[in-house]
């Protein structure tokens, strides 16, 4: 699956994400849940600071895709500094799907 997005966000801390996943495969994608998280890094781990609920995305037929609109919070107390928002489908590895670097595509934003 691929996803791209964007960052919107106000001088109060709230921030929306706009969010489509596309299934590039040949096949069904089964659903999953995107969670969404600050990070110091391209890499996501539990440093990471959540500034969104998740979101479920249903079943994808191959070329499919799903766009979203994501509300969340930068967390008071953030530090201010650049970060990557990353967004993670099933991060908790609760389906057959592996958690894997192709499944998060870092943003840059500060």
């Amino acid at each position: 699956m691929e996803k791209v997005g964007s960052l919107y966000s106000s001088s109060s801390g709230d921030l929306w994400l706009a969010d489509t996943k596309r299934n590039i495969g040949s096949g069904d994608a089964g659903a999953a849940t995107t969670r969404y998280y600050l990070s110091r890094d391209t890499e996501q781990d539990s440093s990471d600071i959540k500034v969104a609920e998740s979101h479920a995305t249903p079943s994808l037929s191959a070329s499919d895709s799903d766009a979203t609109l994501v509300q969340g919070a930068i967390p008071s107390g953030t530090g201010a500094r650049t970060y990557y928002v990353i967004a993670c489908a099933d991060d908790t590895a609760s389906s057959r799907r592996s958690r894997t670097p192709t499944t998060a595509r870092p943003r840059h934003r500060r």
